[in-house]
């Protein structure tokens, strides 16, 4: 409200907001805004009516959520721990969808935005939905018209909140009577499968090998957590003792019966299944060996 021009991006404010903070405080800076934009799209409207021609003088107004991350003058920053980064801002994205209850992974860009480094964007995206957001390295030759220490780097982020379909009813169960058990799964793998995949074929691999068990209360998966997940990715190592070109992903699945106690050896088995079906399934799709740590 305080800006006298519709603004096509939230990056000119976000900007505003780091040089007046940048200039009192060398450490590292996380901003964020939610906002609308607006564009005036090039041919006709979609669902034109009585007033086209009018129609035509206005902008589409889309809400958005964007951040912007600064390392400090050296570059060198971290937030909570993990560097300050391309990755932590598509990170910060992924998980901001995941409390929402999306599931959204990280895709190639099909067109680059100008004002972000052509090296260092990407995009976000929900399956299904397509593409609901982007970030990457702010690009330098724009960061150098700013009053910043000179080489610093910043990313940025943002989420279309209107793309976003509506969200997924939390269908909410009684208390279980009988407690869980649940049996972590460390994988290593290539950093080019994504842990979406990952999740995906351990819960059709589930599917497949429980639905044929046979007996009147079977053991299942169950949702467990804060989130509720059935399959939970606890951590994305890459590392020491991990070869280059591949991480190790850290996984926790939840099993359970809606009437009595699953015991350890019963999970075991079928746990053990559901593990050998889903690195045959993720070995063939992605052509790459995946091993179980």
């Amino acid at each position: 409200s305080q800006h006298g021009i519709m603004r096509t991006n939230l990056l000119a404010g976000l900007l505003d907001c780091l040089e007046a903070n940048a200039s009192r405080h060398p450490r590292p800076i996380k901003v964020f805004e939610v906002g609308r934009i607006y564009a005036w799209p090039a041919g006709a409207r979609e669902h034109a009516g009585p007033t086209a021609a009018v129609d035509r003088l206005l902008p589409d107004e889309r809400l958005q959520a964007a951040l912007l991350l600064y390392g400090g003058a050296t570059g060198r920053g971290e937030l909570d721990g993990a560097p300050i980064d391309a990755h932590l801002a598509g990170g910060l994205l992924l998980h901001a969808l995941a409390q929402l209850g999306f599931t959204a992974q990280l895709a190639p860009m099909t067109s680059l935005i100008p004002y972000l480094h052509p090296g260092v964007q990407a995009a976000v995206v929900i399956a299904g939905v397509g593409e609901v957001g982007h970030f990457g390295e702010v690009h330098p030759d724009l960061l150098a018209t700013r009053e910043l220490p000179a080489g610093c780097r910043a990313y940025h982020g943002w989420l279309d909140l209107e793309a976003l379909p509506d969200l997924p009813i939390r269908r909410h169960g009684s208390i279980p009577r009988f407690p869980e058990t649940s049996r972590d799964l460390s994988l290593e793998l290539p950093i080019t499968v994504p842990a979406a995949d990952v999740v995906e074929a351990l819960e059709v691999g589930a599917t497949a090998i429980l639905e044929a068990l046979e007996g009147d209360d079977p053991i299942r998966l169950v949702g467990a957590g804060a989130a509720a997940q059935a399959i939970e990715v606890l951590e994305d190592y890459r590392g020491k003792g991990i070869p280059d070109g591949r991480r190790a992903l850290l996984l926790r699945l939840h099993y359970g019966a809606a009437g009595r106690s699953v015991t350890d050896a019963e999970a075991q088995v079928v746990h053990q299944q559901i593990v050998e079906r889903a690195q045959r399934s993720l070995a063939e799709g992605h052509r790459a060996e995946v091993r179980v740590r």
